[in-house]
């Protein structure tokens, strides 16, 4: 046994000594990094930190993910030539108002989760997680002369970078012993307070059919919301207010059909 201890001495604790640092790593990292995105660059628990001054730097269009990019590429190659054998990291970079938490791998980065230190935060770049959208929700219209309810249907994408987004709808609503049917289209401009929290305002234009006397009309409705993010969409609660006195309730589940 001491003849062994005496051998695991000589041979495992060279071994172990050479077999990879994360200091080491993070010191070749640094004579490396691009000060012009990143002021500093430290370690945490064995996780990579990295500071920028202020989001603008990597906010601008085009440079944001090069910039994660090329440093998270650089920091995973770093690992491994310092014989850190890693097939993924993860990254944080910290910023004056909250920060960004990063998957690398070897051939992607991915935003796992952004948070901010602000109670307001209208950020251009959402994280949501599609573009084309659907959405299924319950609907009452009070006002004008009866009060109804019923369903709201709605299909279309986000624009200008998640600031706005357009979309086709179809709602029809029960009163008494008869219906009506609404369709057209709708745009917002979206506001996104949290991580997790959301605000909306628009407009709406559409044609209101009765189906009983066969009239119709044309509605212009100013919308506004609020909306509860979740992982594969969000709930959302809109109040619109009509041209003829009327005003509906809707509340609903947005859902993505498509990733970016």
């Amino acid at each position: 046994m001491r003849l062994l201890a005496l051998i695991a001495s000589i041979f495992i604790l060279p071994i172990s000594l050479f077999s990879g640092s994360y200091d080491s790593a993070l010191s070749d990292f640094k004579k490396t990094l691009d000060y012009k995105e990143f002021s500093s660059a430290e370690l945490r628990n064995e996780i990579l930190i990295l500071h920028a001054s202020s989001y603008a730097i990597i906010n601008e269009s085009g440079k944001k993910n090069d910039a994660i990019k090329t440093a998270g590429f650089l920091w995973l190659k770093t690992l491994n030539l310092n014989g850190i054998e890693s097939k993924n990291t993860y990254i944080i970079v910290l910023l004056k108002d909250g920060g960004e938490l990063w998957n690398i791998t070897s051939s992607s980065v991915e935003l796992m989760e952004r948070w901010s230190d602000n109670k307001l935060f209208f950020d251009p770049v959402q994280t949501r997680s599609g573009r084309i959208f659907g959405f299924l929700g319950a609907q009452t219209t009070m006002g004008g002369d009866v009060k109804s309810s019923g369903i709201n249907a709605r299909l279309g994408s986000t624009l200008f970078k998640d600031r706005f987004d357009f979309s086709i709808f179809f709602s029809h609503n029960s009163y008494d012993s008869a219906g009506m049917n609404s369709y057209g289209v709708s745009l917002r401009a979206l506001f996104p307070l949290t991580r997790k929290y959301g605000a909306n305002l628009g407009v709406q234009l559409s044609k209101v059919s009765y189906e009983e006397g066969g009239e119709s009309t044309n509605v212009t409705s100013i919308l506004g919301g609020v909306n509860y993010y979740l992982p594969a969409g969000s709930f959302d609660i809109t109040l619109l207010i009509g041209n003829n006195s009327t005003y509906s309730l809707i509340a609903g589940y947005t859902f993505y059909l498509t990733k970016k």
